[in-house]
C-alpha cells in the first residue's frame, strides 16, 4: 500500500511540472527536425524532430484550452511548428534561459495572442 501510494503522489506531483524538457533539448529537436528535411537524414533525425513537433503541439493543445492563446481554429500542427521553429531561430539565446515549455509558449503568445 505504501509503494502504491508513493507512485500515486509522485505522479500527482509531476503534473504541475513544466520543466520536462529543456531549452537546449528543444533545440536539439528543431535542428533535428531541420535536418529531415535535407538529404541524408538519420533515423534519430526522425525521432528527436518527432519529439520536438510532438511537444510543440502538445504545448498548443494545452495553451489554447486555457485560452494562453488563441489561433483559428483552422491552424495546423505544421504552422504551430513552424511558428515555434522561426521564434527558436530568431532568438537563439532562449536556449538556455527557459524550458521548452516556456520557450514554446512564448513563441505561440507572439504569434497567436488572445484579443
Amino acid at each position: 500500500m505504501k509503494k502504491l501510494l508513493c507512485i500515486v503522489l509522485l505522479a500527482v506531483s509531476m503534473l504541475g511540472h513544466t520543466g520536462y524538457l529543456s531549452g537546449a533539448f528543444l533545440f536539439d529537436g528543431m535542428r533535428a527536425e531541420d535536418r529531415t528535411k535535407r538529404p541524408n537524414p538519420t533515423t534519430i533525425d526522425y525521432q528527436l524532430g518527432a519529439h520536438y513537433k510532438g511537444f510543440v503541439a502538445g504545448v498548443a493543445d494545452i495553451a489554447t484550452a486555457e485560452k494562453l492563446i488563441c489561433p483559428p481554429p483552422t491552424t495546423s500542427v505544421g504552422q504551430i511548428s513552424t511558428t515555434v521553429t522561426t521564434y527558436l531561430k530568431d532568438n537563439p539565446e532562449k536556449e538556455l534561459d527557459n524550458s521548452g515549455y516556456t520557450i514554446v509558449l512564448d513563441a505561440l503568445k507572439d504569434e497567436f495572442p488572445c484579443k
